[in-house]
Formats: structure tokens, C-alpha cells, sequence
């Protein structure tokens, strides 16, 4: 939800005047700002909506299995599987599922990547075995 300053006037309250003052006085003194500059005065107060978009819980387990794939890689333990692009299409598949409400299809794919996650945990936890180094550089910071 966008809030403008339009409609958190209110949720604002009185509070805005008070430091917008104080730093016209300090432009005004510092000579950044002169008093023919006060004489019209123009606010804009749009908004520019902006294309963020928040972790799901797909795409975050999607992440962990590409990222634990890409440092076993780099630390030379040989995966069985590294099911990199298995989870991508199921992460897709998620997002998907869930903006047209097909609850049952989305949680069927969040089982499969936390499956998937959990197969690759214990795959790497036995292929590292008692060597501290590799158990140095798998472990949760």
C-alpha cells in the first residue's frame, strides 16, 4: 500500500511543520537559499510505484538449494543430484499457483523443494563426513 503525503496528513499530524521550518532557516542562513527562492512555492507529492518483489517462501527455499549446490561445487563435494534446475521450474510453478489460487498445486510444490532442500542437506552432511575445513564452510553463520 502506497501512502502519499496526501493521506498521511493526518497520520503525520502537525509534527511536518516544525523540522521543513527549521531547515528553510538553515538554507536561508547558510546563503543556500534567498528570499525571492520563498516566493512561490511548489509540492509534489506523487508517488512512482516501484517493481519490488518480496521473498515467497518458494523462491527463498529455490535460493538456498542454488546456493548450497554453487558452494559444494566450489569446495569440490561430489552431489548426487544438485537439483538446480528441478527447483527452478517448481519455483515457478509456485508463484504461479499461488496468484490463481490453486492452494493444494502450491503446496504440493513447496513440499518438493523442501524435500529437495532436505535431500541436498543430507547428501552434503554425508559426503563431508569429520572433515572440520568443509564442516567450517557449510555452517549456518
Amino acid at each position: 500500500m502506497l501512502i502519499t503525503l496526501r493521506y498521511s496528513r493526518k497520520w503525520i499530524g502537525g509534527r511536518l511543520e516544525v523540522p521543513l521550518a527549521e531547515s528553510l532557516r538553515i538554507a536561508r542562513d547558510t546563503g543556500a537559499l534567498k528570499k525571492s527562492d520563498l516566493a512561490r512555492v511548489t509540492f509534489d507529492t506523487t508517488v512512482q510505484p516501484k517493481a519490488i518483489t518480496l521473498p515467497t517462501d518458494a523462491t527463498l527455499l529455490e535460493t538456498a538449494i542454488r546456493q548450497l549446490a554453487m558452494l559444494a561445487n566450489q569446495h569440490g563435494v561430489p552431489l548426487r543430484q544438485s537439483y538446480v534446475r528441478l527447483t527452478k521450474s517448481a519455483a515457478m510453478m509456485a508463484g504461479r499457483c499461488a496468484r490463481t489460487k490453486p492452494f493444494k498445486r502450491m503446496n504440493r510444490e513447496f513440499k518438493f523443494l523442501r524435500n529437495r532442500l532436505g535431500r541436498l542437506i543430507r547428501d552434503i552432511g554425508r559426503k563431508i563426513g569429520a572433515d572440520e575445513g568443509l564442516r567450517q564452510a557449510f555452517a549456518v553463520a
